[in-house]
């Protein structure tokens, strides 16, 4: 898995986004891989200041159709 490569060496933070399910796995590192929905808030890096749900990403992915 590319995600799980990414953060064996070095990445801090990884979403893999299902379009089909409406779902965000979101990957850190030493940790299971969490499922994510709804009204859900995705983790960020702290020192990015952002509140960002699931819901908005796809309400943004649906702007671009």
């Amino acid at each position: 898995m590319p995600l799980g490569f990414c953060l064996k060496y070095g990445c801090r933070l990884g979403w893999f986004i299902d379009p089909d399910d409406g779902t965000v796995l979101a990957f850190l590192p030493n940790q299971q891989p969490e499922l994510m929905q709804g009204s859900d808030r995705l983790p960020v890096l702290e020192e990015i200041d952002l509140e960002l749900t699931v819901d908005q990403v796809f309400d943004w992915l649906l702007m671009g159709q």
